[in-house]
C-alpha cells in the first residue's frame, strides 16, 4: 500500500538550485505520478548531462521539504505527485495508472481511527484499487 512521505520540520529553506528547479518544474506539470527515471528522461531534455544521482537527491530533498509527495508501492518505484495539498489516489492493479481522487475524510472518521489505534492522528491518505478505463475496455 503506497504510504506518501511527510514533509519534516526545517529550519533553513531549501537551497533551490537549477537541477532542483527543472525536476521540480517536470514533477508539478506531470499528472502520471512519474518514477525518478521516468523524471530523469523528461528533464534530460532540458539539461542533457544531468545525472540519475542528481535527480534522485533532487527528489529526496524536494519531498523532505514538502515541494512534492514521494509515494512507496512495497518493493516498486516510488512515483513522485507535484500536488502537496490534501489528496487521494486510485490505483489500477492492472497497469499500475495512478491518479488523483478528491474524497472526504468527516472528523468522526479520524476521531475513530485515533480512537481505534491510540495514535494522535497527523495527516491521513487514502488508496482506491481497481482497474482504470483502459484496462476495463481490455477486458481486465
Amino acid at each position: 500500500m503506497p504510504e506518501p512521505t511527510t514533509p519534516s520540520q526545517h529550519h533553513e529553506p531549501l537551497r533551490m538550485t537549477p537541477q532542483r528547479q527543472a525536476v521540480l518544474e517536470v514533477v508539478r506539470q506531470s499528472h502520471d505520478h512519474p518514477t525518478a527515471s521516468e523524471i530523469l528522461q523528461r528533464v534530460k531534455q532540458q539539461m542533457p548531462r544531468l545525472s540519475y544521482g542528481t535527480v534522485y537527491n533532487a527528489l529526496a530533498a524536494l519531498a523532505e521539504h514538502g515541494e512534492v509527495l514521494e509515494l512507496s508501492f512495497g518493493d516498486a518505484a516510488s512515483r513522485y505527485d507535484g500536488r502537496n495539498d490534501r489528496h487521494d489516489h486510485a490505483v489500477c492493479l492492472g497497469c499500475g495508472r495512478l491518479t488523483d481522487v478528491e474524497s472526504r475524510t468527516t472528523e468522526a472518521q479520524v476521531v475513530a481511527a485515533a480512537a481505534q489505534s491510540g495514535f494522535r492522528i497527523t495527516g491521513h491518505h487514502t488508496e482506491f484499487y481497481g482497474y482504470c478505463p483502459d484496462c476495463v475496455h481490455q477486458g481486465r
